[in-house]
Order: structure tokens, then sequence, then C-alpha cells
């Protein structure tokens, strides 16, 4: 009966390996390995057996911590006859029996917990499941929407068989069907039903009878949520209104339906209502109007000026409800939203027959939305597979929010002793909450996508609030972090997530004893005491008009796409047509490289990250870098040293597009103030791109890209310490190498850095892929002309005078 598997495994069949992944895979010949213990040896056990796992980025199995972890694996059988026989040989092996001449498969079993076909279980997570069962007992007699994501045929003619016997099966036990959607691009078909809420408790419970024993079902999930609920508190406000901006957009912001006619936003939007979402919108229009005021002008405390052109607005979202208290703005409640994502953005970049795009130029979008009812768990959502999908389609910057929470829950010390703390005291207390709680505070679809930059919220506003106002305490006084609001990382595949931060409101705290010991933190919404200030919904009073705090991770959302904008407006003024002359996609990964790549992490708040939430010891390094990543990813950013440089410090960006197994040389002139001069000298690379993606396939990332390690001598002597692993596990490679021993070179000599790219992880993959590179040289010593040398060297030169600052 094992004969089959035997013989691909002697011969080594690529059909007969583990991957991590199970979309687009058949569900009838998949069988489910769920791992516990250390990743390292489940590993071991396979390759001494023949099998592979084949992870993203070919992942080094090392392990994280020493404590056990579930793990899932899926495996594609030859054929019935193996599957029956794999779980012949588990249950004898459970129950103690010899396996005689199969005795090296002991070593895979005793990695499981579990060994099965793909089945219920699957199709219904245990989260999905308990949010079913919750809104089944909550509506007991009303239907509940759930969204079915059937399993993926790339046979038109099956796949449609298969859809058919689903929807017959949905309509038989009372449920119907609203809609559906298909992108084979994406291995994604998928339906958006109504069931009754009996039948939704028997899918939560997985029984016998209900629809997730389907096997032309993938899974079954309750429909996804974006819905933004938001007080409505609103002042009036003088701020001066400079002019309009001018020319065709370049950057695009998807939310709810704004307020068009403010004093702020009149002239500077140019909106496409393609869902004919405005007369729908009868409730406070805040979201959307608050991200576009951001976007154009950044925090309103500031006094900015405004973005140098029209920005797009597409309203996915609205308030259907005319509360003047409090709002919910949500999408159309028949829409699923991936199909809904390919729309918008097939709207915005290609158009249909009857309009042209509305923003053809457009390459930098904003997205200040998450799924609410489904945080990342490892497997990247279908919302995230066609983010990245359309990032590298069509060659997008998307700035997607890491998600917010709305409470911390810091265990062993109660209310009125954390009312008592302060400062560095009341920052460990916070940051030790956090570290307890980082499962419940996983990233919302689709920031867990690939190729988006993905931005959490810094704490931190212009509102400098005292830590305690009445009952309004501020969580984190002291040092520079991550509001609590905001997601955690790691990403898919261990990727760097959030991939920055930007500023998202010092946002307060109302403290409640709920259990003994443990202080329970209501986090608060932005408010005069924390938060950004955005144009706000309401009508103008003569010269007065309405203003609103905003923030969280939405509002750092916007603001790092103003700042993508504004790195934009910064090398058209001095490169012109050298830099607004490359394609779109070329100028969306250059602005993706250089918004990363003065990114920093302050080396206060590194060192309590590694102190708080550890692990301590020697060898625990790894862990408490990614740690650190996951509260701050690459770091928060600085625009100002993105646009302008010192004397001290020159900053280059390239771009270009390489082929599999090839590379491209881009050469550094090194300028000659440095050679045989001691002190410390610093050179920071930040490489970006979009990887082509397939799910179900070898590898979910196609394209990996790099910076091969140069050979620094000549300037630095080693890696700085902290920074995320050599092989990027995402899109983004960043690094940077310090040093300060004199070191003599002749004039004229230069260093090289090689961009290459790896042999791709699948077929059908483009032959060229388009990348953004960025460099910094930079010393300690101002006196050194580090700019004007380089600059002096360079063929392309930037028109404008070097902005020299701090």
């Amino acid at each position: 009966m094992f004969e089959r598997l035997q013989q691909a495994l002697q011969r080594g069949e690529d059909i007969l390996t583990l991957r991590n992944e199970p979309d687009a895979l058949a569900p009838e010949t998949l069988m489910v390995f769920e791992t516990r213990g250390a990743p390292s040896a489940f590993a071991k056990a396979c390759e001494e057996i023949g099998l592979r796992i084949l992870a993203d980025d070919d992942l080094e199995f090392v392990d994280d911590n020493d404590e056990p972890a579930k793990g899932h694996y899926y495996l594609t059988m030859p054929d019935q006859r193996a599957i029956n026989e794999l779980l012949r040989l588990w249950t004898l092996w459970t129950s103690g029996g010899s396996l005689g001449q199969n005795a090296k498969w002991e070593s895979v079993f005793s990695c499981l917990y579990s060994l099965r076909r793909w089945g219920p279980r699957d199709r219904v997570t245990d989260e999905d499941a308990a949010t079913i069962a919750e809104d089944a007992q909550l509506s007991p007699k009303a239907n509940v929407r759930l969204e079915i994501e059937l399993a993926f045929d790339p046979d038109e003619t099956k796949a449609t068989a298969n859809r058919a016997l689903a929807i017959r099966e949905i309509e038989n036990s009372g449920g119907s069907v609203r809609n559906s959607s298909r992108f084979a691009e994406i291995a994604y078909d998928a339906l958006l039903v109504d069931v009754e809420a009996a039948a939704a408790a028997d899918i939560a419970a997985r029984t016998d009878g209900s629809l997730a024993r389907l096997v032309e079902i993938f899974a079954i999930r309750p429909q996804s949520s974006l819905k933004i609920s938001t007080p409505v508190e609103t002042e009036t406000s003088e701020l001066p209104v400079e002019g309009r901006e001018q020319g065709s957009p370049i950057a695009a912001i998807l939310d709810a339906v704004p307020q068009q006619n403010h004093a702020l936003l009149g002239g500077r939007l140019l909106v496409e209502d393609f869902l004919d979402l405005e007369p729908l919108a009868v409730g406070p229009r805040v979201h959307g109007t608050a991200m576009a005021s951001l976007v154009l002008h950044g925090d309103l405390a500031k006094r900015e000026p405004p973005l140098g052109r029209r920005v797009a607005f597409i309203p996915i979202m609205y308030s259907a409800v005319n509360d003047p208290n409090f709002v919910d703005e949500a999408p159309p409640t028949d829409a699923l939203i991936v199909d809904l994502l390919v729309r918008t953005i097939g709207r915005l970049k290609v158009g249909d027959a009857n309009s042209p795009p509305i923003g053809p130029d457009v390459f930098i979008v904003n997205l200040s939305i998450g799924d609410t009812k489904r945080p990342f768990g490892n497997r990247v959502s279908a919302f995230a597979r066609a983010l990245d999908w359309l990032a590298a389609l069509h060659g997008i910057l998307f700035l997607v929010s890491a998600g917010n929470h709305d409470s911390l829950h810091i265990a062993n010390i109660d209310v009125a002793s954390y009312a008592t703390s302060n400062g560095e005291q009341r920052t460990r207390a916070t940051l030790f909450g956090l570290s307890g709680t980082m499962h419940s505070r996983r990233l919302l679809p689709p920031s867990e996508a690939m190729n988006c930059l993905t931005i959490g919220a810094l704490h931190d506003d212009e509102i400098a609030a005292a830590p305690d106002v009445g009952h309004s305490r501020d969580p984190l006084p002291f040092g520079v972090f991550a509001n609590p609001v905001s997601r955690m990382g790691l990403g898919y595949r261990s990727s760097v997530k959030p991939d920055l931060l930007f500023p998202g409101g010092r946002l307060r705290a109302i403290l409640r004893q709920r259990r003994p010991n443990v202080a329970d933190l209501d986090l608060q919404e932005p408010n005069r005491l924390g938060g950004l200030l955005a144009a706000g919904p309401g009508p103008s009073v003569g010269a007065r008009y309405p203003i609103q705090h905003s923030g969280s991770t939405s509002g750092a959302t916007a603001l790092a796409t103003r700042a993508c904008h504004l790195i934009h407006e910064g090398l058209e003024a001095a490169y012109e047509a050298n830099f607004v002359g490359l394609p779109s996609a070329a100028r969306a990964v250059v602005i993706k490289a250089l918004l990363v790549h003065r990114a920093s992490v302050p080396d206060e708040s590194r060192s309590l990250i590694h102190d708080v939430f550890g692990p301590q010891g020697k060898h625990r390094g790894r862990e408490r870098t990614a740690n650190v990543l996951r509260h701050f990813g690459f770091g928060i950013p600085d625009v100002e040293e993105v646009l302008g440089c010192t004397g001290s410090r020159a900053t280059l960006w390239a771009e270009g597009q390489v082929g599999e197994n090839d590379g491209q040389l881009f050469s550094l002139p090194l300028p000659a103030c440095l050679s045989g001069v001691r002190g410390v000298r610093r050179l920071s690379v930040t490489l970006a791109w979009f990887t082509p993606v397939q799910p179900g396939r070898r590898a979910y990332k196609g394209v990996r890209l790099k910076v091969e390690e140069p050979e620094f001598k000549s300037i630095c002597s080693r890696a700085a310490q902290g920074q995320s692993e050599r092989k990027p596990r995402g899109t983004i490679y960043h690094r940077t190498w310090e040093g300060t021993a004199a070191r003599n070179f002749v004039d004229g000599e230069r260093l090289e850095l090689r961009v290459a790219r790896d042999p791709d992880q699948g077929d059908e993959l483009p032959d060229l892929v388009r990348f953004g590179l960025a460099v910094t040289l930079e010393v300690e010593d101002d006196a050194l002309p580090i700019y004007e040398e380089v600059r002096a060297m360079l063929k392309v030169q930037p028109r404008v005078a070097v902005r020299v600052g701090a």
C-alpha cells in the first residue's frame, strides 16, 4: 500500500514536499502535519526519510525559543492508498505499536501533535469558529453572513462544477449566495453567503452534517469587517488655508466618503465615487475626512505647507446611520473585500469600458483600514495576497495600517500601583503588559502583505499633555516607543512587520480594576490630550471650520503616505526629468527604499525592550532582536535626512532591473578626504522591490533580491548590531556597516555594491524585476566634505543645492 510513497521518496519527487501554505493545493489529497516542539527537529526528521520542506525563502530552521509551539505543514499525497497507509502508520504509532520496516517514520511522528487529512478543523479555524458561534448566538433568529473560500482549481471547468456543488449544498441547508468572486492570480475563489443561525452554529461546531464537511470548500470565515467606529468630537479653527494643489495625482486614498467641501480639502481631492456611496453616506464623515487632511496637510498642529499635487480619493466605505455622537463607517454589506479592492485598483489604474482611469499616474496608495475579524495567524490572507499581486502588477506602493487594539491587561500590578507609578517605572509596566499579550495584538490583514509598507503608530504628537490629567493617564511617559494601541509583528515567515512607525498621538488610557492584581487599561481614542489634528466633519461657520483629533495607526499611515509624497517632491525638484521621467513603478520602489533608509531605533528604547521583553541569556540575542522588530520594525524614519544631506553625509539613490541568477553592479565613489583619517563612519544600504507571489507553489514570495556583502574594509570593518537577518524575508534589505580605523585608498577608488537576484522560487516569473536602492556614506566629523566630494564624482547630480541641517 505504501509503495507509491516510498518509491517517490527514493526518487526525490518534488510532489512529496511539505509546504507551509495550503493555498491552491487539492484538499482531497492533502495531509496536515501539526507539529510541536523545535522546528529544527522536525525539519531534521523529515530530511532523514527524504521529505523536503519547501518554505518561503527556503527558511533556515533555527529555533526562536525553547517552548513547544504548534506549526502546520501540508503534504499532497500521490493517491488514496498512500493516504490510508500513512494514517495507518500514525494510528499504529500513537497506540504504541511497532512500525517494523517503516521505523524511520518514528522520528517524524514524535514531532507531531497530530497527523490527519485536511478536514473541518482546517476549513474552520478555532478563532473563526468562536466568532461564527458568537454571531449565531447573538442573533438566533437572523442570518449569519460568512465568506466561503472554495478549494481553488486552476481548471475553469472543474472550478465551475465545484462551485455549483458548493452552492447547491448551501442552498439545501437554507442559505443563499449574495456575491462571488474569482481571481486565479491569487488562487482565490470565494462566495459571500447568508446562512441561518442554526447552520452557522453547526459550522462553528464542525458537525458532520455542516458545510464544514464539504471537500469543495477550502475555508469558512466570518465576513471581513473593515468597520471603523469613531466618536464624533469636533471643534472649530481659523488655521490658514493655503493655495490649491495642481497636477496629476501620484497618490490615492481608499477610505470612507470624505467631506469634499471642507475648507482644507476643497479643490485638493480628486474624488471618484464609482461605487455611488455619496448618497448613502448620511452620517458624519469622520475617518475619510481625517485621512485626506493628514495626507494633504500633515498634523495641523505643526502648520506644515500642503502637498504640491492633488490627491485621488476613492470611497470604499460610508456611514449609513446618522448618529451625532458616534459613527460607524464600513464597506457595502454585499461586498467581498478582496473583490472590492481589485475592482477599486482597476478603476484607479486601468479604468473600464465606459470610463478612463482616475489615476493612471498614481503609484502611492493609502489604506488606513484592517480586517478586525481576522488577525494575522501565520497564513497570508486573501486580502493580503490581493495587495501583493496588485503591487507587483501595477507597481504600486501600498501604505497599510498595522491595526489597533483598544485595551491592555498588565499582570502582577493593581490599578492603584500603576496610577501612582511615573516615568520609566510606568513605561516598564506598560511594556511588560505588551510583552505578555503579543499574541492577542497580532497584525490585522492586509498588513501582513509582503510588498506593502506596514505602518505602526509612534507614541508621539504635538500636544505634550501632562502624564496625568484627571483620570486620563499617559501609559508611556518615558522614552520613545510604539503606542500601546498599535498592533505588533512579526509578519509572514517572520518578516519585519510593522515596517515603520509614524506619529499616531500620545494616546491616553483609563484605568479599570476588573480583576485582582491586574491593571486593565482602556486605551482612549485620539482627543485633546493626545492625538493628531485634522479636518473634521460638519459645516463651516464664517472663517472657522471644523477640526478633529485623529491618530492611531490610521493617522500614522496617512502621515507615511504624505512622507512618500514629500520624498517624490524633493526628488522631482532636485533631479527633474532624471527622476520624474522614470516609470512610476521605478519611482515607487525608489521611494519605498528611501522611506526605510533613514529609519532607526533609539538606543535607549532598544535597551529597554531587551530588558523587559527579553529573553535574557548570552545566546538569546536573535530573540531579543525579534522583539525589537515586533515593536519598531526598521524604526522611526527621518524624512528630513532623506530629503537633505549634511556636509558630512551623502545619500545616493538608484533604480534598475535584474534577471534571475543575475546582478547589477553599482559603484560608490570614495571621497579622498576619508583616506588615512580615523573616526566613526557608517555605510547604510537599503534595497526594495515588489515580488510576484505564487499561492500554493514552491514559495509564496517568488523573487528574492539582496545586496551581496560588500568588500567594505576600505570604509567599514563590521556590521552594526541589532539588525534583521542578512537574508531578507520580506521585500526590503536594510543593512548598516561601521568602522573607525584609518584606511588608505587611492584617489578615484570606488566601492562596488552588487544587487543580486537569487534563483527564482517558481515558474513563469518575470524576466526582469525592478528595484530601488538607497546608499548613505556618513561620518561624525562635520569638517569632512563627504557630500561635495561624492557629488563631484557623480554623472547625474542634483540640481538644487544641498540642504545642510542637524
